[in-house]
């Protein structure tokens, strides 16, 4: 395979959002060669992962730059012994093969074109209609030549998969992992029933479950991994569980959540206990930055783990780091607890206004000592917000909206940046509340922009029985929250004199603060530094709304 003199120099989505590329541990100089072209978007990924072309055979169906591909029209026409992964990820370039004798020849010919240590990742898409090429292929790789296959989970899918659950390393714990009891929590009885039955039609087929995607990495060699599945995690498993009580075997769900940003999950294999999660960064994809920043933020805020967790307010605990030239990795010990949006958004679909303004309240008055003590008595390490959230102009409803349009406004405040009710976790039994996502904590934030994005993301509706189109329940709970004059309202208005009194702001500058907050996650999101698809419209368009409707603001 021809070398390539330059790399190429394309940034493209995180592999979260891309594909399954998260789980492989890619590394620069690795030869890829890669069944079909038409996945342009993997081929980037690829080559810029490898910082080499990206040999593809089938020839480019698709308009793939020449630069980042060599194309073979066969699997025999490709060198062989000269690659070090083979990746199939078009499945109908597989189901095509009809019978189980053609799909072990066509195996056999990606095992010839592959080094001694050489792996080939092969995934297949959930749906009935690949029950069969699963049993098939499940039967072909084991008798085409490769030593060691290692099978995956993919939830929902192999296209945008939110969790890879390791099946073959502990089938029984998948199972229970994939079927645990807390999907049936919520919805109706038929909702219910319908989830029920599909946790039998899993149980019963294991790793031929039509519902999840099914990914197998396969290793020519009988020789221990070191570069394929999460087999390239095991130095960042053994740093986590060398400080934790013995728990058997550790088993790690790798995960990612819908704005891309990739962790793993580390559980306890005899009790499912959750011990540690580490956050995962690849260099050459942009979320590695926000992993890189979220580490050296909490290193300056580790002094004060033990003097919060006293005030009843526990941040992540580090572990261990691991940093190379390619990746980053850093773990932390698992937050007691569950997430508070998980506590909140069923008391608000049950109308508990008591229990949810007494939850509200605890978190509040923690949020103000934060604040206070972090901004006037932490570390002057803390890093200043990027001047482009508040400096980027939003042009809406005929005006211009940008931080100096503001002089009133105090810039000086130390906020965490992403204060949500899933970034914040409550823990009952001992009354502590915990915070994570820690990357966009910055000093130079103006007034209450936390403060707004807890209320925000407590889901208040009117009416949450009635059913209205998803995308449009986040502005109807905004609007509802902010701008409807409701018992839910009426609390956010007192919290805010509250909070206001208590941090010395003027409480005549509270709408300004709120345009700012919008502005903030806005340009967050627009600027590229989430990639979350249609999060940037709906900022634009609570700002449109919320200038148009100043007279009914409900907080002031």
């Amino acid at each position: 395979m021809a070398e390539s003199q330059t790399a190429p120099v394309l940034r493209v989505q995180d592999p979260a959002q891309v594909h399954w590329l998260n789980l492989l541990p890619v590394t620069s100089g690795m030869s890829v060669i890669k069944l079909g072209a038409t996945r342009i978007e993997i081929i980037k990924a690829l080559a810029i992962a490898c910082r080499r072309p990206i040999a593809c055979v089938g020839g480019p169906h698709g308009p793939a730059p020449d630069s980042l591909t060599i194309s073979y029209p066969s699997w025999q026409a490709a060198p062989q012994k000269a690659f070090d992964l083979a990746v199939v990820d078009e499945a109908d370039d597989l189901t095509s093969l009809k019978t189980a004798a053609r799909l072990r020849t066509e195996l056999k010919s990606i095992l010839a074109v592959l080094k001694q240590d050489g792996c080939l990742v092969l995934c297949l898409p959930e749906g009935l209609r690949n029950v069969r090429m699963r049993y098939l292929l499940a039967e072909a790789v084991a008798y085409s030549g490769f030593h060691a296959v290692d099978s995956y989970l993919c939830d929902p899918s192999c296209e945008r998969p939110l969790e890879v659950v390791p099946f073959s390393a502990n089938p029984s714990w998948a199972l229970q992992y994939l079927s645990r009891p807390g999907v049936w929590d919520s919805g109706g009885t038929l909702r219910r029933l319908k989830r029920i039955l599909k946790w039998f039609v899993f149980a019963a087929t294991g790793i031929h479950n039509p519902l999840r995607g099914l990914l197998l990495i396969a290793r020519r060699s009988l020789l221990p991994a070191t570069r394929d599945g999460l087999s390239c995690y095991g130095q960042v498993l053994r740093q986590v569980t060398a400080g934790l009580p013995d728990s058997g075997q550790p088993i790690a769900v790798l995960s990612a959540t819908s704005q891309g940003k990739q962790y793993l999950s580390i559980y306890d294999s005899r009790t499912s206990d959750l011990l540690a999660v580490a956050k995962v960064g690849r260099k050459c994809y942009r979320h590695s930055d926000i992993v890189e920043q979220e580490h050296q933020n909490l290193r300056l805020l580790s002094p004060l783990v033990s003097f919060l967790g006293e005030k009843g307010i526990i941040i992540p605990q580090l572990l261990g780091v691991d940093v190379s030239e390619q990746t980053i990795f850093f773990s932390m010990k698992a937050m007691p607890g569950r997430p508070f949006e998980s506590t909140v958004r069923p008391l608000v679909k049950q109308g508990d206004r008591r229990r949810i303004e007494e939850l509200l309240s605890a978190v509040v008055e923690r949020h103000i000592f934060l604040q206070d003590f972090l901004t006037h008595r932490s570390s002057a390490a803390i890093p200043e917000v990027a001047p482009k959230f508040f400096g980027t102009p939003l042009r809406v409803a005929g005006r211009v909206i940008e931080g100096k349009a503001f002089p009133l406004v105090p810039f000086g405040f130390v906020q965490h940046g992403d204060f949500s009710t899933i970034n914040i976790y409550f823990d009952p039994l001992r009354d502590r509340w915990g915070v994570i996502d820690w990357e966009s904590l910055g000093r130079g934030y103006p007034p209450l922009v936390d403060l707004f994005s807890l209320l925000r993301t407590v889901g208040f509706r009117e009416n949450p029985r009635s059913r209205s189109h998803r995308r449009n329940e986040p502005i109807q709970s905004f609007i509802d929250s902010f701008f409807r004059r409701n018992w839910f309202s009426q609390y956010c208005a007192t919290v805010v004199r509250r909070y206001s009194a208590a941090c010395g702001i003027d409480v005549r500058i509270v709408y300004d603060c709120f345009l700012l907050f919008i502005l903030f996650f806005y340009n967050r999101y627009a600027l590229d530094e989430v990639v979350v698809e249609g999060f940037a419209d709906l900022y634009k368009e609570m700002m449109a709304y919320s200038l148009r409707n100043k007279s009914q603001f409900a907080l002031v």
